[in-house]
């Protein structure tokens, strides 16, 4: 049917609304042409990969991959391989029966002398599906699953028996946006998709790269994950091949600059998450049939990012383009769907939008950057630093502007909130000048912004606090310090690190129920030390405790994957000493111990399959809250380590040289039971060697003899620390 585009919406709203899996194709109304959305989406992920394949064949295949869903890294470079063999991607859960949309979809269509090619070693999809799949009478099943990632990406590259010359893609093996920009284009061509680490290229990488000559090597990611240095091995390893590299200032930019290089105007256009992967990875076999592009965008914002909307208003003729939604309403939401389609209208204005002063100051609006200033200067030659002091109700922050051959130009953000605001400049002859001691006054400028975004006094009826602001281009990471400043506080602290890609964008939870909250902002450049930025408070007025139900930083128990893998461990059992008997079984046996500080989060432990003690603690934590169990994590030390004394490295308990420990007490029938998920897996020896050894020793163990080798830590005096 045509609609008009004030229709547009309307008809959105409404189909969404009431269909929900595959949602039907409909058109825009134009002068002859139309455009067409489709939406793919299921109850979850798995459901999602089962109706992208049902619309890439929905009759006999005759191959067919299975990737984890809940492990990115393996599946990274199966895009091509699934376009070379016209087979769909589908994910495996941690179980045969968190499977079952899958497994129903390989019986229905797959050939019996058809291939399954399985994406990763057998920590992460386990051999009861190779045994399974024996059992239905599919005997051709190739798995390829090296030692890491970086091997097993090797190895799918190996299997596509590419000839020599061919070009390929290197990604960054330890997130998956790039990879995803990237993966229609190479699949579509028959281009290896290589994973590489930040600093080094991987030995398997670089012997393939040497072997093959490829004439022409893409790097898609900025030196933040790609580093010069590995730019350079690659360079070395093929003497011969053109290396280009697509780096834009986040994931969302380094995505558009793909697609812009290779669909300059596509017909087609894949929209989907870039903060997760499973459906755009599914996706990535559709969208490589014709070289389509994958525009990634985020889910939690208000608008399309400003990259892709820019890719979009250039390239795509709205009387000839298609586009598809990979996921349902809250991986792509209706809103940002629309808005690919008909532009973005930005309310947030600057009045005025410009200023200028003779002493050779200015400031202006960008007018393609919602939210940002360009100021510009021309200095003396004994100026070597300009600071710009935005100040609004009493807060501040200073921005240090280089200088360059007597000239400034610098981006800034009002990053208070709406008002009024006064951006001072100031001159100093010092190059490191960081504050305004001995700095000469300039100017002062006064400006009003409209937008609501930033760092400024708020309130939330729900715990949440949504953060989507600006960040300065040298930033790296930022560190929200979060305190209780009124009421029942029981010390509660929280921090959040948050990698930065040129923007803080996150959501905050405040778990300590109602009251007042104060966040203070750092930010750092290269992520050792943090320069002061701006606090605000925020009002929680939501009355709710749920200091050990809700989720933090360390503890994501509202991780879809998080749930659904807890909803899995517990199913069919209704009392709760069985549910953390199960959770706390089902921890000991599946994750195993790293000393990796990365890997001390409930989301780092369910990915790697791999945790040190915080990640034990806090993935024993989130699957407990995730089915409505309260959890804590304790922090400590212990004496020893392991169920069995005889592996243990004694210490003196009367120095600080000891090392810290984290473990869970668990809520049940009124009552908190001490839990060690960590020392139940194995032992781990003088050598830092862990070896497995499941055990059932530290569950449920009574206080007296828990404490004979557990250490509570105390922060401050007569206050043990809040746990996470």
């Amino acid at each position: 049917m045509n609609i008009s585009k004030k229709q547009l919406l309307f008809y959105f709203a409404i189909t969404f609304l009431f269909f929900g899996l595959i949602y039907p194709s409909y058109s825009l109304a134009s002068t002859g042409e139309t455009a067409e959305i489709q939406r793919f989406s299921g109850q979850n992920r798995y459901q999602t990969a089962v109706h992208i394949a049902q619309e890439l064949n929905n009759g006999p295949i005759q191959s067919v991959i299975i990737s984890s869903g809940l492990n990115f890294p393996d599946a990274l470079s199966g895009s091509v391989l699934g376009v070379k063999n016209n087979a769909p991607i589908l994910l495996a859960g941690k179980s045969l029966s968190a499977s079952q949309d899958t497994m129903d979809y390989v019986k229905k269509n797959l050939d019996k002398n058809g291939t399954i090619y399985l994406l990763g070693g057998t920590g992460v999809i386990s051999t009861e599906f190779e045994t399974k799949f024996a059992e239905l009478g599919f005997h051709n099943v190739v798995r390829l699953g090296g030692n890491d990632r970086y091997e097993s990406s090797a190895l799918i590259a190996e299997q596509l028996n590419v000839p020599t010359g061919t070009p390929v893609s290197i990604v960054f093996g330890g997130n998956f946006p790039d990879a995803l920009g990237i993966s229609s284009f190479s699949a579509n061509k028959g281009w290896p998709i290589l994973l590489s680490k930040t600093n080094e290229l991987p030995d398997e990488i670089k012997q393939f790269i040497a072997e093959k000559s490829p004439s022409r090597i893409f790097i898609a990611g900025g030196t933040g994950v790609i580093s010069e240095k590995v730019r350079q091995e690659i360079q070395a390893a093929v003497p011969n091949a053109t290396v280009e590299r697509f780096a834009g200032k986040d994931r969302f930019e380094t995505s558009s600059l793909i697609n812009d290089y290779f669909a300059p105007n596509p017909s087609q256009v894949y929209l989907t998450s870039g903060l997760n992967y499973p459906d755009a990875l599914t996706g990535s076999i559709l969208a490589g049939k014709n070289a389509d592009p994958i525009v990634l965008i985020d889910p939690k914002n208000q608008y399309i990012p400003l990259s892709v909307e820019k890719y979009l208003k250039a390239n795509l003729n709205i009387n000839s383009f298609n586009i598809t939604a990979l996921g349902g309403t809250q991986v792509v939401p209706d809103h940002l769907v629309s808005q690919s389609l008909l532009g973005v209208e930005r309310k947030p204005v600057f009045l005025p939008s410009s200023m200028s002063s003779s002493k050779g100051f200015s400031i202006a609006s960008v007018p393609t950057s919602t939210g940002t200033l360009e100021f510009t200067a021309s200095v003396s030659t004994n100026t070597k630093t300009v600071l710009l002091v935005i100040k609004k109700d009493g807060k501040e922050e200073i921005i240090q502007a280089n200088v360059l051959n007597g000239k400034v130009t610098k981006n800034i953000y009002p990053r208070l909130g709406p008002g009024y605001y006064t951006i001072s400049v100031y001159e100093s002859s010092d190059p490191n000048q960081s504050n305004t001691d001995n700095a000469s006054k300039q100017e002062t400028f006064t400006i009003y912004y409209s937008g609501t975004e930033g760092f400024y006094d708020q309130e939330t009826i729900n715990s949440l606090v949504n953060l989507d602001i600006p960040t300065y281009e040298e930033i790296q990471t930022a560190w929200l310090h979060i305190t209780k400043t009124d009421g029942d506080t029981r010390g509660a602290i929280d921090d959040y690190y948050l990698p930065v890609d040129g923007k803080i964008s996150h959501q905050i939870f405040l778990r300590y129920g109602p009251g007042t909250y104060q966040i203070s902002v750092y930010e750092s450049s290269n992520q050792e030390g943090y320069r002061p930025g701006p606090s605000f408070t925020v009002i929680n007025k939501d009355t709710r405790d749920l200091t050990y139900s809700g989720r933090s930083y360390w503890v994501q128990s509202d991780d879809p994957a998080a749930i659904q893998l807890a909803q899995q461990i517990t199913e069919g059992i209704s009392d709760d000493l069985a549910k953390s008997k199960a959770i706390h079984d089902w921890v000991s046996t599946n994750i195993t111990y790293t000393d990796q500080v990365s890997a001390n989060t409930s989301f780092k432990a369910m990915e790697y399959a791999e945790a040190n003690s915080g990640g034990y603690a806090a993935l024993t934590a989130a699957l407990h809250r995730a089915v409505g169990i309260q959890a804590k994590v304790i922090v400590g030390y212990t004496i020893g380590f392991g169920a069995d004394p005889g592996t243990w490295e004694e210490f003196d308990e009367q120095t600080s040289n000891y090392p810290i420990k984290y473990w869970n007490e668990i809520l049940i029938n009124g009552q908190w039971m001490n839990v060690d998920t960590l020392w139940d897996s194995g032992t781990l020896d003088s050598e830092m060697v862990f070896t497995p050894l499941v055990s059932d020793k530290y569950f449920n163990l009574s206080d007296e003899e828990f404490f004979k080798d557990h250490r509570k830590l105390v922060l401050s005096e007569g206050s043990k620390s809040i746990p996470w």
